[in-house]
């Protein structure tokens, strides 16, 4: 958690105090491993991008910063990379 510094005020103030420390890393083990998987998140992230590409992909400014397709899906690939990362930053912590 090197990243958690004064820019991130609550979350530092709850890991400076042993018992918030505690309960704070207690959830986050359970919303890693249970919640925030990439086992659940990509299947999922590939199911609700099914379902809304084909309108995503017909905006058109000003009401999408997308000029492809092709941004789309990688807007998407951003986002089941970032689950991978984020896990495996939790896992690290954890030592899970």
């Amino acid at each position: 958690m090197t990243e958690v510094n004064s820019t991130w005020p609550l979350i530092r103030y709850l890991l400076d105090d042993a018992f918030y420390k505690e309960m704070y890393e207690s959830h986050m083990q359970v919303f890693a491993t249970e919640v925030f998987t990439p086992e659940i998140m990509i299947p999922r992230y590939t199911a609700l991008s099914a379902l809304v590409r084909a309108d995503a992909i017909l905006e058109r400014s000003p009401y999408t910063f997308m000029r492809s397709s092709a941004d789309f899906d990688a807007a998407i690939d951003t986002l089941k990379t970032q689950v991978q990362n984020r896990h495996d930053l939790v896992e690290t912590y954890m030592g899970l």
